[in-house]
């Protein structure tokens, strides 16, 4: 990879990452506050959203070296999803008395997750013609 590829392999990683986290957070606000000992409906969501999209991609057979990959990938999906605020939005419900709900977001992010994954390849694959 020349030094070009990589400076661009950057940028577009960081361009992706800055619009994922500028959404997530505006979906996060806009689902998420307005709850009061409920589920975190806006981290639930951005991150059944961005494991679908990053099993499209992968669907598409983009591999992790392509610019693609790169931008929206690493980039707009790993900015868009998040682990932390998922422990943290657990241990918080659990804090709150909140036990059940705790482990329904757990297993709704997980099961959903990779339900929305393997949609997502299977997708990719069909829509791109590549083979199962």
């Amino acid at each position: 990879m020349t030094a070009l590829a990589a400076v661009a392999f950057v940028f577009a990683a960081a361009l992706g990452s800055a619009l994922g986290a500028v959404i997530r957070h505006s979906v996060s606000r806009r689902l998420d506050e307005p709850m009061i000992g409920g589920m975190p409906r806006g981290t639930l969501a951005v991150n059944l959203v961005g494991v679908g999209g990053a099993g499209l991609l992968l669907g598409f057979g983009s591999g992790p070296q392509s610019l693609p990959a790169a931008l929206f990938g690493a980039g707009l999906l790993g900015g868009l999803t998040t682990v932390s605020s998922l422990a943290l939005q657990t241990v918080l419900l659990a804090e709150r008395r909140a036990a059940s709900m705790a482990l329904v977001y757990l297993f709704a992010t997980g099961l959903g997750g990779l339900a929305l994954a393997g949609a997502g390849i299977g997708l990719g694959r069909v829509l791109s013609g590549s083979p199962a």
